[in-house]
């Protein structure tokens, strides 16, 4: 493994500087490319940076056993909620091949609570708890390479991406006062791999995408309660796939459509199945955004809306994202 981390991080810094900036492409055609014509690749010599923000109410509802949506009671509530920031550099080192590294951060708020009437004293309590907490969640190093390249003749494509997850910010609470009162961990300290497979068709003004993908958790250790020993913990491995179709509402504004299908392995800890994620998890999502092309500026609005799913939260997530390309 940290072969394959060294190799990476590795094609990641040096790519900006032995690659050849030669264009084959001249930048006041690649501007023309939005997010339903463009190849699965940057071509050789061009950058993208972007920076994407997330947001939505975590409020412990989910879909449960049997796919039903259930609501805590009123006695009991939970809620979060969840920002989440992506910052990301991708450079094309050939016509085929593209690098590119991610930094995610957390910016959670949380409330936790219960009502209970005492009738003792006549009295509803309302005991409470806010934890935050703020930092880095991971890294992600990516490399994409085109199995069967598009071009004139071929408006279609495969391409294979690998993805390394390094964890980032602190994996156990600190500033410990109580049970109640403490920083939340931003990371999950695991590392994680993934490979995946995308099919792209174009037919302008419309593009179809496919996707397959599978991703492996490496072992890690961590706190589970404020103060306890660490313990030894997997993340259940995912896979999944994804059907989607892009279309212009007209030469500067597309719309994009994806139906995501995601199953997850049993986290474990301690080599035995974690109480509450033993059972099947997996979830049906539909991904809706606007995107707006302004010259080498793409701005999309989007929406991450689970609609179906077993043992899974049913709140939705909202998009930001600012790329530019030079």
């Amino acid at each position: 493994m940290k072969f394959v981390f060294t190799i990476l991080l590795f094609l990641c810094v040096i790519t900006g500087i032995i690659a050849q900036t030669e264009r084959q492409i001249l930048p006041a055609d690649m501007k023309q490319m939005t997010v339903v014509t463009q190849p699965p690749t940057l071509p050789k010599g061009f950058f993208r940076v972007g920076e994407s923000l997330s947001y939505g109410l975590i409020s412990g509802n989910i879909f449960d056993e049997k796919g039903k949506r259930i609501f805590l009671s009123e006695s009991d509530y939970a809620w979060a909620t969840a920002v989440q920031s992506e910052t990301y550099f991708h450079y094309g080192i050939n016509n085929r091949l593209e690098t590119g590294i991610l930094a995610h951060c957390n910016f959670e708020h949380e409330q936790l609570g219960s009502i209970t009437y005492v009738p003792l004293i006549d009295t509803v309590m309302n005991p409470s708890a806010i934890l935050k907490g703020r930092g880095l969640n991971q890294v992600q190093l990516k490399l994409l390479y085109q199995i069967i390249p598009q071009n004139k003749d071929r408006l279609s494509s495969l391409t294979g991406i690998f993805e390394l997850s390094i964890p980032g910010g602190r994996r156990n609470p600190r500033n410990i006062i109580d049970r109640d009162h403490y920083d939340l961990p931003v990371s999950s300290g695991a590392y994680s791999t993934g490979a995946f497979l995308i099919y792209k068709k174009i037919q302008y003004p419309f593009s179809y995408s496919f996707e397959l993908g599978y991703t492996y958790f490496f072992s890690a250790k961590r706190m589970f309660e404020p103060g306890a020993p660490e313990k030894s913990f997997k993340m259940g491995n995912s896979y999944g796939g994804s059907a989607g179709v892009n279309f212009h509402l007209n030469e500067w504004i597309a719309l994009t459509n994806e139906v995501i299908f995601l199953k997850f392995d049993s986290n474990t800890i301690e080599g035995k199945k974690e109480p509450g994620f033993s059972k099947k998890r997996y979830f049906v999502e539909y991904s809706g955004y606007l995107v707006f092309h302004v010259k080498h500026f793409r701005i999309s609005e989007g929406i991450e809306v689970p609609v179906f799913g077993k043992n899974w939260g049913t709140d939705p997530m909202y998009f930001h994202r600012l790329e530019y390309l030079f």
